[in-house]
């Protein structure tokens, strides 16, 4: 235990050492970037996330609970739930397969609005 705490106290010293001389010798000031940066961060960045957003999530709310089973009468049947391999846009509820639907009420709806929102940010 006590030579534990010798490495331990070594390794602070070493980190210390190095932090001190990257601070004084190596490290300058930033450059300045002006509003040039935000303003495409903003514009630019922040909006694809978004788009991507709600695109994916419109997706990963279509095929949950992704076991590619629906309920049949008294059976459990193989469906495809993924609509993004499918290529499938926007991931409706509309879109599932007739007899083969997996999703609730309350996960249609969300979906729903999900891809329509997706739809109306994408075009």
């Amino acid at each position: 235990l006590p030579s534990s705490l010798f490495l331990g106290a070594l390794a602070l010293m070493i980190h210390f050492a190095v932090a001190k001389f990257c601070l004084l010798r190596m490290w300058r000031p930033s450059p300045d970037v002006g509003a040039s940066l935000s303003s495409l961060s903003r514009n630019y960045f922040f909006s694809s996330s978004l788009i991507i957003h709600f695109v994916m999530s419109a997706y990963w709310w279509s095929g949950y609970p992704f076991d590619n089973l629906c309920e049949g009468q008294n059976t459990y049947n193989f469906c495809n739930q993924d609509f993004l391999r499918s290529g499938i846009f926007p991931p409706i509820p509309s879109f599932q397969p007739e007899g083969l639907e997996w999703m609730t009420e309350s996960q249609a709806t969300i979906t729903g609005l999900y891809a329509w929102t997706a739809v109306v940010m994408v075009g």
